[in-house]
C-alpha cells in the first residue's frame, strides 16, 4: 500500500491517453464525419459511433434546466472516448476518497 494512494488505483491520463486530433481533417479520421453531403446528421455514422456512457458507480450526472437541476442517467459521446471518459472519473472519484481519508461513503465524496 503506497501513501499516497492507499492502495487505490490511479490512472494516469498517459496511460488512457489518445493522440488528440489538430484539425478537421485529422479529426475526421479519428472520429469519422457525422455529416451527409447536405450538412445534415449520418444517421448510419450516429448509430455506429454514438453510445449511451452511466457514469462509474456512485457518481451522479446531471443538467442544468431553466427549472433547476435535472438528473440523467447517462449521457451521449463518440465510442472512441468512452474508456478514456470512465477512466478519468474513476480517478477523480479515488482522489477524491484519498483526499477524504479512512473509508468514505458515497454521500462523503460527492459532498
Amino acid at each position: 500500500m503506497d501513501q499516497w494512494t492507499g492502495g487505490i488505483e490511479i490512472l494516469t491520463l498517459q496511460e488512457n491517453a489518445m493522440k488528440t486530433p489538430n484539425g478537421r481533417a485529422e479529426i475526421e479520421a479519428m472520429f469519422g464525419n457525422p455529416a451527409n453531403s447536405d450538412g445534415t446528421l449520418n444517421e448510419a455514422w450516429e448509430g455506429a459511433n454514438i453510445r449511451r456512457v452511466a457514469p462509474p458507480d456512485g457518481w451522479r450526472l446531471f443538467y442544468q434546466a431553466d427549472t433547476g437541476l435535472v438528473s440523467v442517467s447517462s449521457i451521449r459521446m463518440h465510442r472512441l472516448l468512452e474508456d478514456t471518459f470512465l477512466a478519468v472519473m474513476d480517478d477523480i472519484w479515488n482522489r477524491a476518497a484519498i483526499q477524504l481519508g479512512g473509508v468514505p461513503t458515497d454521500d462523503d465524496i460527492r459532498a
